[in-house]
């Protein structure tokens, strides 16, 4: 089982950073293929041009994408790790997102009905929020678990489970804490 770890925080000393090296502890354990796309430190440009959009009607995919899109179809599993801002990804994972599942690699419609072409993978989403869990669930109904696991990922037919670790404004040990226990629970 090949995994693709794709990492979207620009902080080298965050609890993204703590929660990519502790997942990257497991996998070396399990002996897993994996892969870590860092979109920051790779410069990944998150926006779509006119000519990259499926209406565009251009004739093929441009080399960047095709890389991409390659990775994930030869990977069973994703793992994402980000922290939510404005109750949403960053915009370069957004972008990323954006740019990577396109009609034909991720979907497809027949007789204008969505079809998801990525089912038999899965992913874990490892999230990060400043307010405490029970904000997001009242105030916001975990909107950006759903937005990820459904409407997104869910969409293209891989089935996501979100962690979220909250009150992320210190690095702490308590925050360690609850990272480890997050990563321990998603991955065994």
């Amino acid at each position: 089982m090949k995994t693709l770890v794709v990492y979207a925080h620009p902080d080298h000393e965050s609890h993204a950073r703590y929660t990519l090296e502790l997942v990257e502890e497991k996998l070396k354990a399990k002996n897993s293929e994996y892969e870590v796309l860092d979109l920051y430190k790779m410069n990944f440009n998150p926006v779509l041009s006119y000519e990259q959009m499926y209406e565009s009607k251009t004739k093929g995919t441009p080399k960047d994408v095709e890389d991409m899109q390659k990775k994930i179809a030869e990977s069973s599993q994703l793992i994402l790790i980000y922290p939510i801002w404005w109750n949403e990804m960053p915009a370069i994972l957004k972008g990323f997102m954006d740019k990577i599942l396109t009609p034909g690699f991720a979907y497809k419609y027949v007789n204008k009905i969505p079809r998801p072409l990525l089912k038999g993978k899965s992913a874990i989403a490892f999230v990060t929020t400043g307010s405490p869990k029970i904000a997001s669930w009242i105030f916001l109904g975990n909107r950006f678990k759903k937005i990820l696991a459904h409407d997104t990922l869910g969409f293209c037919g891989i089935k996501t489970r979100v962690y979220h670790t909250d009150n992320a404004f210190e690095f702490n040990d308590k925050q360690k804490e609850k990272i480890r226990k997050n990563v321990n629970r998603a991955m065994g």
